[in-house]
């Protein structure tokens, strides 16, 4: 009886972390769209189109003044 109440308890956890673990990810999806490989950079004036108010303050840090593709100069 011991037995039987573990094994299907541990079937049972088993599929909650199952569902869990798919439905993370299916929300995942939904929100990140650019998960493709093909996806390219698109710079920072294609999201100053949607976050100006972010932008508008990003842009003065200096992270945000090196915003651009990576290259090889020093």
């Amino acid at each position: 009886m011991k037995t039987r109440i573990f094994i299907l308890a541990l079937l049972s956890g088993g599929a909650l972390i199952w569902q869990c673990a798919s439905k993370k990810e299916a929300n995942q999806n939904q929100y990140f769209l650019n998960l493709h490989d093909t996806v390219d950079y698109v710079g920072i004036d294609v999201c100053k189109k949607c976050h100006s108010d972010h932008y508008s303050t990003y842009i003065h840090t200096g992270m945000g003044s090196s915003f651009g593709p990576a290259s090889l100069k020093r």
